[in-house]
């Protein structure tokens, strides 16, 4: 992906979570119900609550129906958008082959 495309995507998800999140409704697509295992909503808890996740919900206790209750679709996108910089950051050597894909 070239870098502009990236950062237009960044810049307007970014933008739409910020909507996400004034609308203060814990809404969540019917899509997620199914979509994720039970680690990776423990995951995406873990990015809303803290580490201590375990603690505030007795997850191993919770199914992943019960889980996806304390969800909604902001805490998704936040979680992956956060996820997304972070894995640009890892990646950000600049290599002549790097270069080279961003200039086509």
């Amino acid at each position: 992906m070239k870098i502009t495309t990236r950062q237009v995507l960044q810049r307007f998800l970014s933008v739409f979570l910020e909507h996400l999140q004034e609308q203060k409704k814990d809404v969540l697509d019917s899509f997620f119900e199914d979509f994720f295992t039970k680690n990776e909503i423990i995951d995406i808890l873990k990015s809303k609550i803290g580490n201590n996740v375990d603690g505030h919900l007795k997850v191993v206790r919770l199914n992943k129906e019960q889980l996806l209750e304390y969800l909604s679709n902001a805490n998704i996108l936040n979680y992956f958008l956060n996820a997304w910089k972070t894995e640009i950051k890892e990646n950000k050597a600049i290599t002549p082959v790097e270069v080279f894909k961003t200039l086509q």
